[in-house]
């Protein structure tokens, strides 16, 4: 690059450092290059600032500057070559300090979910299945609570899956996770929750009840359980048989997953025995099945038995007739003449005197 001189001109070479847009990011410029004059170079000046003066003379009009330390702004330096002659030639450099801010440190995230994201659990015993990011810095450990206050829980190194003990009673669970990176910064406390349900299900009642008479025909089959049912398992567990045959109809649920009802499509049959079966695949939500099969019974109304009279009307008219038709024979019977007697009438009423 040429500069400009008083009387005879210099030349000088910045050539660590371009003239246009340079940037620097860590506060650091270094200033380098070459000057070069016919009446030899006497003294080269780097004029930072317009205040600050750096003697930069080199051999062979070779210099060579570093500055560090600077803020954030737009610096300008002058470099002066002197030649011998007292004639200045001088050149400028203009950059730019952008030191990036310093990244604020970042916390560790991550996440949990016990059993697969199952709804339920049989046992205390769950699986945990975990993230971990450090944030700003690698992941140190990590915690664990039933109770969500963290106070006594010890940290311990992280793992993508931890067996974890769920506090013992039937009912909603929740399991709490907390991670620490190495800045010593901390995550929020994650959380997942799952229904702890060890019980079996039970049938706290049926109708028609076990060993009922006299059911009516179209009645339909009511079992009420525990707890909400699992209604695929326990529809399949359920049948209706009389005599070994199985009864088809429809099934439906209680808005609340506890009370099957299941109508026979045709009326059952009078004066027959029927059997209601439930194996224990029946399962609960959380997969909990019946103790054991249960079976209950009831008997239908029996038919209505007709009386003689409504059994043999018929009898009474032809009763009536024949002996109608006897009365009629023995009537005529009765009426018709003696001629033996009418003959000895005849004689005893002859006059003598006719004789």
């Amino acid at each position: 690059v040429e500069g400009y001189a008083y009387n005879t001109p210099s030349t000088i070479d910045v050539t660590s450092v371009p003239y246009s847009g340079y940037v620097s990011t860590d506060g650091r410029i270094t200033i380098e290059g070459n000057a070069t004059d016919p009446e030899g170079i006497d003294t080269i000046i780097l004029v930072f600032e317009n205040t600050t003066l750096v003697d930069a003379t080199g051999i062979g009009g070779y210099f060579l500057h570093e500055y560090t330390g600077l803020d954030n702004g737009t610096y300008v330096v002058e470099v002066r070559v002197t030649d011998n002659q007292g004639d200045v030639t001088s050149t400028w450099v203009l950059f730019t300090v952008d030191i990036p801010a310093p990244p604020v440190p970042q916390p560790p995230t991550g996440s949990i979910i016990i059993n697969d994201g199952d709804e339920y659990s049989t046992s205390t015993t769950v699986t945990l299945a975990l993230t971990y990011s450090g944030g700003s810095s690698a992941v140190s450990q990590v915690r664990y609570s039933n109770d969500g206050v963290w106070d006594t829980e010890n940290w311990e190194a992280p793992a993508p899956t931890r067996s974890w003990t769920l506090e013992s009673g039937d009912g909603a669970k929740t399991v709490y996770y907390q991670i620490e990176n190495n800045d010593g910064l901390r995550s929020p406390t994650y959380s997942d929750d799952i229904t702890l349900d060890t019980e079996m299900p039970d049938i706290f009642h049926v109708q028609p009840e076990d060993g009922s008479k006299d059911v009516q025909v179209t009645t339909t089959i009511t079992l009420t359980f525990s707890e909400k049912m699992d209604e695929s398992s326990t529809e399949d567990a359920f049948g209706l048989l009389m005599k070994n045959d199985e009864v088809s109809g429809t099934i439906t649920w209680s808005s609340n997953g506890r009370r099957l009802t299941f109508t026979p499509t045709e009326e059952l049959k009078k004066g027959s025995t029927y059997k209601v079966i439930v194996s224990f695949a029946a399962q609960d939500l959380a997969g909990n099945g019946l103790d054991d099969d249960r079976e209950f019974s009831f008997e239908t109304e029996r038919a209505e038995e007709a009386s003689f009279l409504g059994q043999y009307w018929w009898i009474i008219p032809l009763i009536v007739i024949v002996v109608l038709v006897i009365a009629l024979v023995l009537w005529k019977l009765g009426k018709k003449p003696d001629v033996q007697d009418e003959v000895s009438e005849m004689e005893e009423g002859t006059p003598e005197e006719d004789v």
